[in-house]
């Protein structure tokens, strides 16, 4: 049986769908109670994946949000992306793409816990540092690309703090 689950179904000549249910139960035999948490915890998952989604796409309908992008020529008077600190408002009669809805709206998909960032002048450079959490207490630190990549560049201490509450 482990010769078989630990090489590819290619390579141990077992159909495919066989090796996934040979695994499966030896996965189940070795790990049992482990392998139904994963698997719970994958599906309450991909749960919450879909709502979003199925939510995502009610509000572009109940909005009238229309797909693609706005026209080159008239995005003066277009809606400009959400920041942190100031809500949504759009002028009266102004068309909402879907480009913007998600520029719009990624503000609230960013998880709770994206790293807080800031932009700081040091000697002649401009250096983006990430708060960082410690038992002793927090500290500015460089910013990694994963920093960079899931972060957010809040406007105070406090605004981070909110986020992170909610």
């Amino acid at each position: 049986m482990q010769a078989i689950v630990e090489m590819s179904p290619m390579m141990s000549g077992v159909m495919e769908s066989d090796h996934a249910w040979l695994l499966d139960r030896e996965l189940r035999r070795l790990h049992g109670a482990a392998v139904d948490e994963t698997r719970d915890a994958e599906l309450a998952l991909q749960t919450a994946e879909n709502v979003v989604d199925l939510t995502r796409k009610e509000i572009c309908k109940d909005l009238g949000v229309l797909p693609g992008s706005p026209p080159k020529t008239g995005a003066a008077n277009m809606p400009k992306p959400r920041d942190i600190n100031r809500p949504f408002d759009p002028t009266p009669g102004t068309a909402l793409f879907q480009s913007q809805f998600d520029e719009l709206a990624e503000i609230y998909e960013i998880p709770h816990d994206a790293p807080y960032l800031k932009r700081s002048n040091e000697g002649m450079a401009e250096v983006v540092r990430v708060l960082k959490h410690a038992p002793g207490g927090s500290s500015w630190a460089a910013a990694t690309e994963d920093d960079l990549e899931r972060g957010i560049f809040y406007p105070t201490l406090e605004a981070y703090q909110d986020r992170r509450a909610a």
